[in-house]
This record gives structure tokens, C-alpha cells and sequence, in this order.
């Protein structure tokens, strides 16, 4: 994945562990899903983060991940930090 800047990126590692995602369908991913939709890939972001065994994982996105990142804290509340008070 190459979107995001590589010194973002170890900076940010530096104090946060790191995962990179690809929308089921694009980049690296594997097969696609029968929908695809931003609500689907939040989905697709809470299992992941649940299989990664991620209790409150931050997530970061821009342009289409920005809505998938908005997506996940509206449909998965407790699986993201943003959304708790």
C-alpha cells in the first residue's frame, strides 16, 4: 500500500502499532464482497481489528477511508477510541 507517506508512517509506529487495510476487493485484499459499500467496509475493519484481537484500535483514513473510519465509530461503537467519551 503505498498512499500513505512512509515517515507517517514510522512516526507513527514509533508510539502505535501500525495495520495497513485494504478494502476487501482492492490492493493486496483478497476477493471482494458481494456489496460493496462504505457501511460494508466498516464491517470489514471491525473483523479485522476483532481477528487482530484490537480491543479499541484508533482509525485513520482519508478520502474514501476517512468515511469508512466515520462509518466504523457510527456502526461499531466500541470497537474505536473516537467514539468513547
Amino acid at each position: 500500500m503505498t498512499a500513505w507517506d512512509p515517515k507517517f508512517l514510522t512516526d507513527l509506529a514509533q508510539n502505535y502499532r501500525v495495520t495497513l487495510f485494504d478494502p476487501p476487493g482492492t490492493g493486496y485484499s483478497g476477493a471482494g464482497l458481494a456489496t460493496s459499500s462504505i457501511a460494508s467496509y466498516a464491517d470489514a475493519v471491525a473483523g479485522l481489528a476483532n481477528a487482530l484481537g484490537l480491543v479499541t484500535p484508533i482509525a485513520v483514513g482519508w478520502g474514501l477511508g476517512g468515511g469508512v473510519a466515520l462509518a466504523l465509530v457510527e456502526r461499531h461503537p466500541a470497537c474505536s477510541r473516537a467514539s468513547r467519551s
